[in-house]
């Protein structure tokens, strides 16, 4: 009998030990919810931070740019200016001499872009140079290759401009 009463004892104190430990995980895993709802509403918050600072960065370099317009035609025209170096590379030189176009028409003054441009156009005479057979119609080109290259006055333009003199030098006069 008393084998029986402890063994009674043992189970319903197992029970309650069962149910206190269910009780206990419950709390854990509402309290672990809390956290992770806490973490996301930091996130959350921080994250709407983060983008209300990235807005006003974005507004106020819009702003000191002036319209999103200039940046549209500065986009634009640096493309036509890879799309004319990379066709001059491939042998393409009605394309790139019609990039090189659209470029010139669209910058106005004396600003960054002339440079590069420049030193564009000096390579395109200088190809358009390499095929052509008549001596006179090459010398232009070249004359003209080289006058591009005194306007760019980059160091590879100061490098092809005392090749071209070399090589005008050396060519024949008619």
């Amino acid at each position: 009998m008393l084998e029986e009463a402890a063994s009674k004892e043992s189970e319903k104190r197992s029970s309650e030990l069962s149910h206190e430990i269910q009780r206990v995980l419950v709390k854990i895993e509402a309290l672990a919810n809390r956290v992770d709802a806490a973490r996301t509403t930091v996130t959350v918050a921080k994250l709407r931070d983060v983008t209300r600072t990235a807005r006003a960065t974005v507004d106020a370099s819009l702003e000191e740019l002036g319209e999103s317009k200039k940046v549209e035609e500065m986009v634009l025209t640096h493309s036509l200016l890879t799309a004319a170096d990379t066709d001059m590379k491939i042998g393409n030189l009605g394309s790139a001499k019609v990039n090189l176009d659209k470029v010139s028409r669209s910058i106005r003054g004396d600003n960054e872009i002339r440079p590069r441009l420049e030193l564009l156009y000096g390579r395109y005479y200088e190809a358009r140079a390499g095929e052509e057979t008549d001596h006179a119609s090459r010398r232009t080109l070249l004359l003209s290759a080289r006058a591009s290259y005194e306007r760019s006055a980059s160091v590879q333009a100061m490098e092809r401009i005392a090749a071209l003199t070399r090589m005008l030098s050396e060519s024949p006069v008619i």
